[in-house]
Order: structure tokens, then C-alpha cells, then sequence
């Protein structure tokens, strides 16, 4: 099944604003993922899953990469 997922606005909008303003960790991890440095793979950053922000993917591969870092330990 391919089914498309979508996401809601305030998802997509937060996504746009974490693009703009990435963690130390993540601003390092771009730049060895971006220019399809690695195996040739295309990775999107902060890529919007119905609720979600994946921090990178690559569609390709299916593949997700996760950073954690200090936004991480609030508690819900």
C-alpha cells in the first residue's frame, strides 16, 4: 500500500522554522548528509510525517536519522 500521509499546517510551518534554526548537532550531521554525501542518498531535514518532524530522511532508503539533544527531555 502507498498510501500519502499528510501532515497538518502547524506541523509544516514548524517544520519550516526548525530548518531555519538547527542545533549544533544538527548543523554538523547536515553538512555530511547534504550534497548527497553519503552514498549518493538525497536526505531531507526536518521532514514533516503526519504529526511527526523527522529530523533527516532519506525517501530513497526509507531511511530516518534522529538527533537527540536538550529538545528531547521535556516531559508530556
Amino acid at each position: 500500500m502507498n498510501e500519502k500521509i499528510n501532515s497538518p499546517h502547524y506541523i509544516i510551518k514548524l517544520a519550516q522554522e526548525m530548518r531555519r534554526n538547527l542545533t549544533p548537532c544538527e548543523e554538523i550531521l547536515w553538512i555530511e548528509l547534504s550534497e548527497k554525501k553519503i552514498s549518493g542518498c538525497k536526505f531531507r531535514r526536518q521532514h514533516p510525517i503526519h504529526r511527526y518532524i523527522l529530523d533527516f530522511y532519506c525517501h530513497e532508503k526509507k531511511l530516518a536519522i534522529e538527533v537527540d539533544g536538550k529538545i528531547h527531555q521535556n516531559k508530556y
